[in-house]
């Protein structure tokens, strides 16, 4: 799969909100709008889209015929709580749309606030207010990770060495399902430890 199809995407996608009344603005955020690690072929297109209306569009899927052939698409959220639709677009591209309503972009642009995921990395693909450009950060920057201290470091060994510990008794109970979730999070508190291994050897401002 190459980018073509994304950019035929984006170019859908924009000619879908320039005829939609309902439809203020689009901005690109994700791996495609970040500038210090460039996406791939495989990464998908993130969009944050602001309406009249955004249940409608979270709610129908009429919509998306508009923009491409659909292979499937379902609700569901952000790791934030937010409202999203996951798309799969044939050719495999898959669109991530979070729709919000249109008083949060006012509320923004008049309080001069800056969504916090926009400072890693955004584009302006559509914007009917004329105003729209203002969330677009002056200076990108990489999200602040959690610091590693001699007090972090044993709470997460800590809490890894007892969990671990725990899922070999589910497994001997044969209690296969609750070792599964336990796993996931000894799987979270190990990638946190390989995240700080990975900054002591490169330095701090290492992107994880």
């Amino acid at each position: 799969m190459t980018n073509s199809i994304y950019e035929i995407l984006e170019e859908q996608i924009y000619n879908w909100g320039l005829n939609k009344e309902e439809i203020l603005s689009i901005y690109i955020v994700g791996s495609r709008a970040r500038e210090d690690k460039p996406f791939d072929e495989y990464s998908d297109l993130d969009l944050v889209i602001f309406s009249t209306n955004p249940d409608y569009y979270l709610r129908e899927n009429k919509w998306l015929l508009n923009i491409g052939i659909v292979m499937t698409s379902f609700a569901f959220q952000t790791d934030h709580g937010d409202p999203e639709k996951l798309v799969l677009f044939e050719q495999g591209a898959q669109d991530d749309f979070l729709f919000k309503h249109i008083s949060e972009l006012d509320h923004l642009l008049h309080s001069d606030k800056i969504p916090t995921g926009f400072y890693r990395g955004v584009k302006m693909l559509l914007d009917k207010t004329g105003y729209g450009q203002k969330l677009i950060p002056e200076k990108f920057s990489r999200p602040e990770n959690n610091l590693l201290t001699q007090e972090a470091y044993l709470h997460v060994n800590n809490m890894f060495c007892f969990a671990s510990l725990y899922v070999a008794k589910q497994i001997l109970r044969n209690e296969i399902w609750i070792a599964n979730q336990r796993d996931k999070e000894c799987k979270q508190l190990l990638l946190q430890m390989i995240e700080w291994q990975a900054k002591a050897v490169n330095g701090e401002t290492y992107d994880t």
